[in-house]
C-alpha cells in the first residue's frame, strides 16, 4: 500500500511539472546547469522569465552577457544610467566569451553570436541551437566582433589576437603582456582594442589596432579591473563589466572615454545581482568617443562655446543626428534630427564643464569639444 501511494505521489508531481522540460548542457569542466522551458515558448532564467528571441540587434542601447550559473545568454538595456533585463533570453550557450558580427558561417541568424572556450568556437543558430565555427580554433576564451569582422583573443602572456572568417583562424596581432580586461572589442571600423597589463590587477595601457595589425594609438590606462568580465562599445563608449570581487566598483558597468592620450573613467552603473555575468558583447558599438576629437572635414558648427543657457548647432549640408553626452560618455541631451538649418538646444539645466556635441549623418561623425559655464 505505501508502495502504491509513493507511486501515485510521483504521478501527480509529474503531472503538475508537465509544462516544464529541462535540458542540460555540459560545458566541458564536468558542470551541468539547467535551464526551463514553458510550454508558452518562455523560459525560465535567473533573469526571471523570458523569452527566445528571433535576433540579436533588439534596440540600440542593448547588449548581451553570459550567466555562468545556467549557461543563458542574457540581454540587457542600459537607458539614462539604468540597466534593466529585457527579456530575451538565449539557452544552452556552450563557451564563456560573447561577440555579435555578421554570420560567417552562412547560418539562419544574421548578425549573430559567436562563442568560445578553450578548444572550440560556436556560433547561434536560432532557438536553442549552436553551432560548431568550421576551422581548428586556437586557445582563446575572448571574442569581440562587428560588421564582417570577428576576432578572437588569448588572453595569456603574450596576447594573441586572431581574425576568423568563417573557415579558418588566422593572428594578425602579437604583444608581450597580459590582456588587463577579459575581452577584446571590434568598432565600426574594424579597428580591435584591448586593455593590457604589466602588474595584476591595475589596468594600465588601451590599445586600438587596425586590422593589419599595427598599432594605431595607445592611451594611458590607470583603472582598477580586478574581477573584470568583459569589455564593449556600446554607442561609442568603452563599458567595463566588474564582479563581485572588485573592492572599488563591484557588480557594475564602468563607463570610458578618451581623453587626449587618457582614458577617463565615468560614473558607475550598477547591474543586476542575481545573475553571475561573463563577457560583454554589443550590436551597436559605434565609433571610440573621444573628449577631444574634433573632425577636420565637413561642416558642424558649434557655438557660442563656452555656452551659457542654449547653444547652436549647425550640420554640414544633409540631415543627422544630434547627441550631446558629458565627459564620462552620460548621453546628456537625447538624439534629435539637425538639418542644414540653426537648431537652438537648451542646457540651462546642464553643469558647468566639458562636453561633447557628436553629429552623425550617412557618411561621417562628426563631434566637437563644448565648454558649459551656467
Amino acid at each position: 500500500m505505501k508502495f502504491i501511494v509513493k507511486v501515485f505521489c510521483i504521478l501527480l508531481v509529474l503531472i503538475y511539472n508537465a509544462d516544464l522540460l529541462y535540458a542540460q548542457y555540459n560545458d566541458g569542466s564536468g558542470n551541468l546547469s539547467a535551464s526551463a522551458y514553458l510550454s508558452n515558448g518562455e523560459i525560465k532564467s535567473s533573469a526571471g522569465i523570458g523569452v527566445i528571441p528571433t535576433s540579436v540587434c533588439n534596440g540600440p542601447n542593448r547588449f548581451w552577457t553570459v550567466d555562468i550559473q545556467t549557461n543563458q545568454v542574457i540581454e540587457y538595456e542600459l537607458t539614462g544610467g539604468v540597466v534593466s533585463v529585457t527579456g530575451n533570453v538565449i539557452p544552452n550557450c556552450p563557451g564563456r566569451s560573447l561577440a555579435v558580427c555578421n554570420n560567417l558561417n552562412g547560418g539562419s541568424i544574421n548578425p549573430t553570436l559567436y562563442t568560445s572556450d578553450l578548444t572550440d568556437s560556436w556560433y547561434w543558430d536560432g532557438d536553442s541551437t549552436w553551432l560548431l565555427a568550421s576551422g581548428s580554433t586556437p586557445s582563446v576564451v575572448n571574442a569581440g566582433g562587428a560588421g564582417s569582422t570577428l576576432v578572437f583573443q588569448d588572453p595569456n602572456s603574450p596576447t594573441t589576437l586572431y581574425h576568423y572568417n568563417g573557415t579558418a583562424f588566422g593572428s594578425f596581432f602579437n604583444i608581450p603582456k597580459s590582456a588587463g580586461i577579459s575581452d577584446v572589442i571590434v568598432d565600426d571600423s574594424s579597428n580591435t582594442w584591448i586593455g593590457t597589463y604589466q602588474n595584476s590587477p591595475i589596468t594600465d595601457t588601451l590599445y586600438k589596432i587596425s586590422p593589419a595589425g599595427q598599432i594605431i594609438q595607445q592611451f594611458a590606462f590607470n583603472i582598477n579591473t580586478l574581477n573584470g568580465y568583459g569589455f564593449m562599445l556600446l554607442n561609442g563608449i568603452f563599458y567595463i563589466g566588474l564582479g563581485p570581487l572588485n573592492a572599488i566598483n563591484p557588480n557594475t558597468l564602468l563607463p570610458l572615454t578618451i581623453s587626449g592620450n587618457t582614458v577617463v573613467m565615468g560614473s558607475p552603473v550598477a547591474m543586476p545581482t542575481t545573475i553571475s555575468s561573463l563577457d560583454l558583447a554589443s550590436c551597436t558599438p559605434g565609433t571610440a568617443l573621444y573628449v577631444n576629437d574634433i573632425e577636420k572635414s565637413g561642416k558642424f558648427i558649434v557655438y557660442p562655446n563656452p555656452a551659457t543657457d542654449y547653444v547652436m548647432m549647425e550640420g554640414d549640408g544633409t540631415s543627422g543626428i544630434y547627441t550631446l553626452y558629458s565627459a564620462d560618455g552620460k548621453v546628456v541631451v537625447s538624439p534629435s534630427t539637425i538639418r542644414t538649418t540653426q537648431t537652438k538646444i537648451d542646457i540651462s539645466l546642464l553643469k558647468s564643464g566639458i562636453y561633447i556635441a557628436e553629429l552623425k549623418t550617412p557618411s561621417t561623425v562628426l563631434r566637437k569639444k563644448l565648454i558649459i559655464s551656467n
